[in-house]
C-alpha cells in the first residue's frame, strides 16, 4: 500500500518554509532525519529512506 500526500503551493507560503526539508517536516507520517551527519533522508512510516521517493513539480527530488 502507497501514502500519498501533497502539498500545494499555498500551503508552503501559509508554513513559511525556507528549504524543502523544512516543508517535508511537515507532511504527515514522514520523518526527516540526518544520515551520518552528512545528508538529511526521508523515512515513511519506518520503510527506510530507499522506499521513499519525493516529487519536487512532478521531478524526483534527490536530497543531500
Amino acid at each position: 500500500p502507497g501514502s500519498i500526500e501533497v502539498i500545494t503551493a499555498q500551503e508552503i507560503q501559509e508554513m513559511g518554509a525556507a528549504s524543502v526539508d523544512d516543508i517535508l517536516e511537515q507532511a504527515m507520517g514522514l520523518m526527516v532525519s540526518m544520515d551520518s551527519g552528512r545528508a538529511k533522508v526521508t523515512n515513511i512510516r519506518g520503510t527506510g529512506n530507499k522506499r521513499s521517493l519525493i516529487l519536487v513539480n512532478g521531478r524526483r527530488f534527490a536530497a543531500g
